[in-house]
């Protein structure tokens, strides 16, 4: 007899919110909320986290030191200082935006490569924090370490194909527009899965229902939680996947096909793991 399996998934929006200013709280369980995945760098070498240029010095020393802390907490070594021959470097250069705010621009560079620079990204803040600001430099530094931390860790086991297709069949609690963005990007995460998406029920089918809940969670935020439940082909339920985050109401307001892609991205490896699991008819 197959079990009933339930699935608390966590995603991260950094690269959303980046452009929006204020950090959210990744979808995540309560009990990890302050904990980031083990980051493991291949060769060992470490990497040198240089001043962004063009800032005042500072908030250059502010942001490189919060960047040290969360490579640190990602597992990678990380300096301000010297290094060592074989070093990653990563440096970084700030420039003002014309409707106010900061763009910054970070490479990072391999010294023993030809080609230089292995990865490149952006972030763009609203304004600088006081340098003496610890907390708002890590959560600017956050998203870039990580950034950081996922191109140097060892490429991850590709998980294994799902046999079972499977249909997007409802989701309640928004208006049609909505939930048909989060429909789209969750079978668009579920093939990069390698599970397949059926368009019409066939006898085999599994089926993913959602449940979206928004709330007003305070003057300038809502609570947005998602329930996903995968079904049998009997309508049984085979497992759930859950989501919840804080996100600005600037940004629900503005910005949820952003939102329904994070959710969809956060969501579909745990669904994967059910189809997987999910007994065949015999």
């Amino acid at each position: 007899m197959f079990c009933s399996r339930s699935y608390i998934v966590g995603l991260l929006l950094s690269a959303l919110v980046a452009a929006c200013g204020q950090l959210p709280r990744p979808f995540q369980p309560d009990s990890k909320a302050d904990t980031v995945p083990l980051l493991f760098l291949a060769d060992g070498f470490g990497v040198v986290v240089r001043p962004v240029a063009d800032l005042p010095p500072p908030a250059a020393a502010a942001l490189a030191k919060a960047v040290v802390e969360e490579l640190g907490r990602a597992e990678v070594p990380a300096t301000t200082g010297e290094g060592n021959r074989a070093s990653y470097i990563l440096n970084g250069r700030a420039a003002p935006r014309a409707g106010g705010g900061v763009l910054l621009a970070f490479s990072l560079d391999d010294p023993l490569a030809a080609a230089g620079s292995i990865y490149r990204t952006k972030a763009e803040i609203p304004f600088l924090p006081g340098a003496d600001d610890a907390a708002a430099w890590r959560q600017i530094a956050r998203p870039i370490a990580a950034a950081v931390a996922a191109t140097l860790q060892p490429p991850a086991p590709q998980p294994p194909v799902a046999r079972r297709r499977v249909i997007v069949r409802e989701i309640t609690g928004a208006p049609a527009d909505d939930r048909r963005a989060l429909a789209r990007a969750l079978e668009y995460n579920l093939r990069r899965a390698q599970v397949p998406v059926a368009d019409e029920p066939a006898d085999d089918t599994l089926a993913i229902v959602g449940a979206l809940t928004i709330a007003r969670k305070g003057p300038d935020s809502y609570s947005i939680g998602v329930l996903w439940t995968v079904l049998g082909p009997d309508g049984a339920e085979i497992g759930q996947v859950r989501q919840d985050n804080d996100v600005p109401a600037r940004m629900l307001d503005r910005a949820w096909p952003e939102i329904a892609a994070a959710v969809a991205e956060g969501a579909a490896e745990g669904i994967a793991d059910l189809v997987n699991r999910a007994p065949r008819p015999s």
